[in-house]
């Protein structure tokens, strides 16, 4: 209740670049979207984890502040990677796993990312609430282009990890999951270490390593999301390949060889290609392979039938459509053709 007592300003200010994050990845979520009630409670469960690592966090300090002088290197070491980074990171893989793993909503290996994306900013979101209530609105800028998406960065690491492991969960390889679900701590620990680490460091002239991190940082898991939401399937290679089978034939007009082609490329098996392929509609497979040979026809240039008909074939089969179907086609449409102008 105490944030409606507070300067709304000061919560826009510690919100919105949460937000707009948070949209970012859920746009990048191409195959299935996740349900508004899931992505809700890992936003809480986000919250939730800020103030579990803070009963740990104050823990190891007190512990530290006891064994190390608080100047030295290996206190700040300790404090960073292990009492900080370990906390907030260790918490947030806890909760993201007890509530996604065994959600059937899991079912792409790009989710891995939106479920870790969206449970560390809502770690950010509270955290950077409470900054910018003490600190005020310069606090707030600062901290919408460093610490926000910083955590967003951790949580496109942990993500790509956990959903890597799911997937080889799905294939019964426990021991390839463990080991990613492993690296989706490891990973943003380190990352998350390094940064706050970096951060504080007091020496003059050494402000641009900080920048130099954070740029590196924020560049790599951009790239990140962009390639695997690009390259993203269904953990479950027979779902994944229908779907692909559906886009390609409806809206690029692949024909049957370029998607199995393409198929096994991306490392899906042939029994699974071929049970997909076989609910395709072959009736309107042939009836898109005739539009887009009538499409090429009004634009390609030819100077007889024959070299019309070549023209389409050659087009025809670059599609990856079998020869037979392709040479019909194109008979057909030359036929028409030369009525048309024959009228």
């Amino acid at each position: 209740m105490f944030l409606f007592y507070v300067n709304p300003i000061l919560i826009a200010a510690a919100v919105i670049p949460a937000i707009v994050l948070l949209r970012f990845v859920y746009k990048e979520d191409r195959l299935d979207k996740e349900s508004p009630g899931l992505l809700l409670s890992l936003v809480i469960f986000g919250i939730l984890s800020t103030f579990a690592a803070i009963v740990t966090e104050q823990i190891g300090e007190a512990i530290l502040g006891i064994l190390l002088p608080q100047s030295s290197t290996a206190y700040n070491v300790l404090l960073y990677f292990v009492v900080v980074a370990l906390s907030e990171e260790g918490f947030k893989y806890l909760l993201l796993k007890k509530r996604t793993w065994y959600s059937g909503e899991f079912n792409c290996q790009f989710d891995g990312i939106v479920y870790a994306v969206f449970v560390a900013l809502g770690f950010a979101l509270w955290e950077n609430i409470s900054y910018v209530l003490m600190y005020g609105l310069g606090t707030a800028a600062v901290r919408a282009v460093t610490a926000v998406p910083g955590h967003a960065c951790f949580g496109v690491f942990m993500g790509a990890f956990y959903g890597l492991a799911k997937r080889y969960d799905n294939f019964g390889d426990e021991y390839r999951s463990r080991r990613c679900r492993r690296f989706a701590v490891l990973v943003p620990v380190l990352l998350h270490g390094a940064y706050d680490f970096i951060a504080t460091y007091e020496y003059d002239g050494y402000a641009w390593i900080f920048v130099v991190f954070v740029v590196l940082l924020f560049a790599a898991a951009y790239r990140m999301i962009k390639k695997l939401s690009r390259d993203d399937r269904f953990i479950d290679d027979s779902r994944y390949a229908e779907a692909f089978v559906r886009e390609k034939l409806r809206l690029s007009g692949w024909g049957e060889y370029k998607i199995r082609t393409a198929l096994q490329r991306k490392g899906v098996s042939k029994e699974r290609i071929d049970a997909a392929l076989s609910q395709a509609d072959r009736p309107a497979m042939g009836e898109r392979l005739a539009q887009q040979l009538e499409r090429k026809a009004r634009t390609v240039k030819y100077t007889s039938q024959y070299e019309l008909k070549t023209k389409l074939i050659r087009y025809g089969l670059s599609l990856g459509y079998d020869y037979e179907a392709v040479m019909d086609a194109a008979s057909a449409m030359v036929r028409e053709t030369d009525t048309c102008n024959d009228f």
